[in-house]
């Protein structure tokens, strides 16, 4: 995962809290709480869930993106 902000581009666990704060909402108190935790934990952590994701999310498919969302996504 990665986030681009005022050309600075920022990676795992640093681009999370970022989309976390871009969402809104509980979002923005998720990317708030994930700024206090330290980087090198944070990042740890994001490697372990990227590293489980299949085991712990138990979805098959691959979701397909709605038609405005696909702009913004990198090719």
């Amino acid at each position: 995962m990665a986030v681009v902000r005022n050309g600075v581009v920022f990676r795992a666990s640093e681009a999370a809290r970022f989309a976390f704060l871009g969402a809104g909402g509980a979002g923005l108190l998720v990317g708030c709480f994930l700024k206090l935790i330290p980087l090198k934990i944070r990042n740890w952590g994001y490697y372990g869930i990227a590293k489980n994701r299949k085991k712990l999310v138990k979805n098959e498919a691959c979701g397909i993106p709605e038609e405005g969302f696909r702009e913004k996504l990198l090719a």
